[in-house]
């Protein structure tokens, strides 16, 4: 096995990360979230400091050509007015649409979420004297030409399981997505996302279905969910396997950071119970190489840092491998697998240089 480590995207001042990758017209795509970094305005790296919420994150969207070199300027997916964006997920259809996925936060001055709190509104953060951040849904966005026009966000539908982020404003729309989603033989998209339901203290992973190309979504099943309340399940991949089986990766929580999984043999209408396997990975991505095997890549949060992978095959794991070991900061991963023509894959995931600025980076395995 032969690794070819590159920079896809890095810039002061510039916080990138939570990327995913797709096929293009001539290359590939890249999307990452961008938000400002404020490690600009102090005179340390400040290597440990994470700032995953910011009112201006955005979504963003980089061509790489098929050696995965970055080619023009990126650009900026058009925002919807009142929300910032979160961990987009693409997918490109057999038709050639791209399906764009992620979520979306409602920032708000912390005097003017404080009245509503009161009231029972649920913030995902809410600090003393700056921005209150409401998780505002899940949502779906499309392109059918190759990236140059999206529709505007679609939020995934009402889930009843969930308490109402405002009560009688708004509601819980399908949950933070973040993971891979599959297009079944028959048109049919299944994207998960996740979430903390009614009187629950660990979050569970929900399945969502598309039968119009992307443009709406409603619910189909629950992937995994632990009644004892012992285990979280969040941030899920999935992959259908050549037997038509489907397998989900999860990231846990309150295991250890370990790496979980889950199988359906009836596309995704019921699942296994879930299974916490005996290593660290957090979260998780995976696909199909053309030789047949499945391959699994996540971060690694333990020193080293970095990221690891292993090969699936009949039910279990293959021993562990590591692809990148030198990232200086534990906030580093999601990493995301392109399969290569050649039986090889590109895999971005975001990572800490010496200098504390986070961006995209790549690993190019050749087998």
């Amino acid at each position: 096995m032969k690794l070819t480590r590159s920079t896809l995207v890095r810039g002061y001042g510039q916080y990138a990360s939570f990327p995913s990758l797709c096929v293009r017209d001539g290359g590939f795509w890249l999307a990452y979230r961008r938000a400002p970094d404020h490690r600009m305005l102090r005179t340390d790296t400040a290597l440990h400091q994470v700032d995953h919420l910011d009112a201006r994150s955005q979504i963003t969207l980089q061509a790489l050509d098929h050696s995965g070199v970055p080619v023009g300027a990126p650009r900026v997916l058009p925002p919807a007015i009142s929300v910032c964006d979160q961990d987009p997920n693409l997918l490109r259809l057999r038709d050639g649409r791209l399906l764009l996925t992620g979520f979306s936060y409602y920032p708000l001055p912390a005097s003017q979420a404080r009245p509503l709190v009161e009231k029972g509104a649920r913030p995902t953060q809410l600090y003393d004297t700056d921005l209150a951040y409401f998780f505002w849904g899940g949502y779906a966005r499309t392109s059918d030409d190759d990236g140059v026009t999206w529709t505007p966000h679609q939020f995934f539908p009402h889930d009843p399981l969930y308490l109402d982020i405002i009560p009688d404003i708004r509601r819980w729309h399908g949950g933070p997505v973040r993971g891979r989603a599959v297009e079944l033989a028959d048109g049919t998209i299944l994207q998960a996302t996740y979430g903390g339901r009614i009187n629950a203290t660990r979050v569970s992973s929900e399945l969502w279905e598309s039968h119009d190309r992307g443009a709406t979504f409603a619910k189909r099943a629950t992937i995994a969910y632990d009644p004892a309340q012992d285990v979280g399940f969040c941030e899920t991949a999935l992959l259908q396997l050549v037997d038509g089986a489907l397998l989900a990766v999860h990231r846990t929580s309150d295991a250890a950071g370990r790496l979980a999984t889950s199988l359906s043999r009836d596309e995704g209408r019921s699942w296994d119970d879930a299974v916490v396997h005996d290593f660290i990975g957090h979260p998780s991505d995976l696909c199909q190489l053309a030789d047949g095997r499945v391959l699994v890549v996540y971060g690694y949060r333990a020193k080293p840092y970095g990221i690891r992978a292993r090969f699936w095959q009949d039910g279990s794991f293959g021993d562990e491998i590591v692809l990148v070991d030198d990232v200086p900061s534990p906030d580093c991963g999601y990493p995301w697998i392109l399969p290569l023509d050649d039986g090889g894959a590109l895999i971005a995931y975001y990572a800490a240089d010496e200098s504390g600025v986070r961006g995209i980076d790549a690993v190019r395995v050749s087998l």
